[in-house]
């Protein structure tokens, strides 16, 4: 057993985990990054590698109008602290970026030209879409650069990084946390890390999809949270993403359709150029997929704009990789479930009790996805929704964790909580036998994978699938059986995603309406009464609790609204004559 103490300690080397490492280290703290893989050089943020978000005034953006668009499109479920946030602070991410040496494709002179000349365009009913693009900016990165060099920076002012290391729980005394466990992936013995404050930045859940490159995020954060005692929320509004078929794990498709939005089902008819929105998933579920990328019908402006999009992005290598032929023609067919089981950005994770991104437990902060900003309400704004918030939530929580260890003095471990924190981190190790782990993760994914449990939604279907998913966390998850250090971490997040999927359907289940891109089919439109965000925490009897904070009222519209059907795509109901393709456009 190794024993390791700080002043911060950062759990996640992402976007979030090192703007925290480093903001924390500059306000002079001692500061440790722990990742399970390599920090800075995994988990979401070195995929997520499109655009930064920004807002900047010179650009002629307006604050009141930007504000009442982000409401207004997140069916008014948005934090508007935090949205408000965002808009003061995602410039100031850039410029940072910049300081750090974070290398950009496009000179900034004409980041605003490249803007509105790529992304900008006409939606499928051939109007011009009122979104986020005519509000707030996009700043283009380079493919896989940005992580790497935040770590570089972070390293060069003495931040120290602790690698391969699964970190399972955190250290938890008395609603007080100071610090926390894990193995490494090498050799297996033990780390125990005291810190006197700690930043959760470890990304969101997903059950290991097929795509994205991003199955180490398996909810390790919010498990941890959880266990320690922490509130949660957002766990009912899902990700949407999708991607080709014949490269499943191809992130490149991220590199061409935001220039060539031109998807069909499988009658040829168009879907709404809205994005990863529920039109892909009710299309499948009203029979008429696959879904097809259809370059077919590229005009020779369209194919101008692909090649213009490739060079400003700085990747004109990333379609070649996968024998995608733009001039070629040619449809490709999509699928879901990209990213199955992710929740939408900032959206779930720990609850924030204030701007500094404090949780209820003393000495705990949360940040990027690991922390429920709410700053996009019920569906995320535009691309990327993901990169600035991370870094606004990880300077924030990371001066704060500072200033808190500061004033803090090192909590003392005692002999019997260290035996009880080793025996649950080990206990699988020790086991016999008992069930693969591999084996216990493919039935989750059976489980809760598919569209009709993710995103098309009904209280029958949601109740069925949490009994198997309880069954599983009562019956399996205790009986699994690791033989290395490896098939420990695999016991782990089996661990951690089955109890992220018992939030999933529970909060979708608690949900009793539609809105933004949770569905329910049994209660198709919006209801007053869910205008509250869904808090979840651990009972004194260990008991999963669930209760709803409503939005202030001051922040509420003045008039009722209806469920927006635009992201929808069903078969008309009076026969296969008189069907329509109703886009609500």
């Amino acid at each position: 057993m190794e024993h390791m103490t700080c002043d911060v300690l950062v759990i996640g080397g992402g976007t979030a985990g090192c703007f925290a490492a480093v903001s924390a280290k500059k306000a002079g703290a001692d500061v440790l990054v722990a990742d399970k893989a390599s920090g800075g050089y995994a988990g979401a943020s070195i995929m997520a590698s499109g655009f930064w978000s920004v807002f900047n005034p010179d650009w002629g953006m307006d604050y009141d109008a930007t504000l009442c668009w982000i409401n207004k499109n997140s069916s008014y479920l948005n934090n508007r602290d935090w949205t408000e946030l965002f808009l003061r602070e995602s410039w100031q991410t850039y410029l940072d970026l910049q300081d750090w040496g974070v290398p950009f494709p496009v000179p900034e002179k004409e980041i605003q030209s490249f803007f509105q000349k790529s992304i900008i365009g006409d939606d499928a009913a051939g109007h011009h879409d009122d979104d986020p693009h005519t509000h707030y900016g996009i700043v283009p990165l380079r493919h896989r650069a940005v992580t790497p060099a935040l770590r570089n920076y972070a390293e060069g002012i003495g931040v120290h990084f602790l690698d391969r290391v699964m970190i399972t729980d955190l250290l938890e005394r008395d609603g007080r946390v100071f610090g926390a466990q894990g193995f490494p992936l090498e050799t297996g013995k033990s780390f125990v890390i005291r810190a006197k404050a700690t930043v959760l930045a470890a990304g969101r859940n997903y059950f290991k999809s097929p795509g994205m490159n991003i199955s180490g995020q398996t909810g390790d954060a919010d498990a941890m949270g959880y266990r320690a005692g922490a509130v949660l929320s957002g766990k009912e509004f899902p990700d949407m993403h999708m991607n080709i078929a014949r490269h499943p794990m191809w992130k490149g498709n991220g590199e061409v359709y935001p220039a060539y939005f031109q998807f069909e089902d499988a009658m040829g008819r168009r879907l709404p150029n809205r994005g990863f929105d529920l039109s892909l998933a009710s299309t499948i579920h009203a029979g008429y997929g696959p879904i097809l990328w259809d370059f077919g019908k590229a005009t020779e402006n369209d194919l101008r704009a692909i090649d213009e999009y490739l060079k400003k992005r700085g990747n004109p290598k990333e379609i070649e990789r996968v024998g995608l032929d733009p001039r070629g023609g040619g449809q490709y067919p999509m699928i879901g479930g990209a990213a199955a089981g992710g929740c939408q950005e900032h959206t779930a994770g720990l609850w924030p009790f204030d701007t500094d991104c404090a949780s209820n437990l003393t000495g705990l902060y949360s940040a990027g996805d690991s922390c429920a900003t709410w700053v996009w309400g019920a569906i995320v704004q535009g691309p990327p929704p993901g990169l600035a918030p991370a870094a606004i939530t990880g300077k924030r929580a990371g001066k704060a964790a500072a200033r808190f260890a500061r004033a803090s003095e090192a909590v003392e471990l005692e002999g019997s909580e260290l035996g009880v924190f080793s025996a649950r981190a080990f206990r699988w190790l020790e086991r016999k036998s008992g069930y693969d782990p591999r084996w216990v993760i493919q039935l989750l994914q059976n489980y809760m994978m598919p569209w009709y449990v993710l995103h098309i939604k009904s209280a029958e279907r949601l109740t069925s699938t949490l009994e198997l998913v309880r069954f599983l966390r009562g019956h399996m998850i205790p009986r699994m059986k690791a033989a290395d250090p490896h098939e420990l971490r695999l016991a782990h997040e089996a661990d951690n995603m089955s109890l992220n999927a018992e939030m999933i359907l529970r909060s979708s289940r608690m949900r009793e309406e539609s809105r933004g891109w949770h569905f329910r089919e049994d209660f198709p439109s919006e209801r007053d009464e869910w205008l509250a965000w869904v808090l979840i925490r651990k009972d004194e009897n260990g008991e999963m609790v669930l209760s709803r904070a409503p939005v202030p009222e001051q922040w509420r519209p003045s008039v009722g609204t209806a469920y927006a059907s635009r992201w929808l795509a069903w078969e008309h109901p009076h026969g296969e004559e008189e069907q329509k393709w109703q886009y609500g456009l």
